[in-house]
């Protein structure tokens, strides 16, 4: 609904028969979260979810036309890929929902990949 306010289409490209093994209701938050951010930051745009199979990994794509993420952002994302990471390094502008998302995703032993442009968009890629 709120999407739809915002003149925003949302279009869902998986299809109804997939099925990932992980912990579903880590899995439903995480997207959950991944959802609202792209929804809160895209006016008059388009959100879209997909997926890929490659080898025994899973991903699934997040990707929409809002305001994009900012590099540092960006950056502190894609540091749950690094073992040494520390959630210390939060940047004092990242959002509860990113914090936990991070968190979660460590929890399903997933990865996150995050690429963005400023003014044009956000695709974050959480890998299973």
């Amino acid at each position: 609904g709120i999407a739809n306010s915002q003149g925003t289409t949302i279009h869902n490209l998986i299809h109804k028969e997939v099925q990932i093994e992980t912990n579903e209701q880590l899995l439903s938050v995480i997207l959950h979260n991944l959802i609202d951010n792209s929804v809160k930051f895209t006016n008059v745009g388009e959100i879209s979810f997909c997926f890929q199979v490659n080898g025994d990994k899973i991903s699934i794509f997040i990707k929409d036309t809002g305001i994009g993420m900012k590099p540092y952002q960006v950056l502190w994302c894609n540091k749950i890929n690094d073992p040494f990471a520390d959630l210390n390094d939060t940047p004092l502008h990242a959002g509860l929902g990113l914090i936990m998302v991070k968190e979660l995703i460590k929890a399903i032993g997933g990865k996150i990949y995050v690429v963005a442009t400023l003014g044009r968009g956000t695709t974050v890629e959480i890998i299973l």
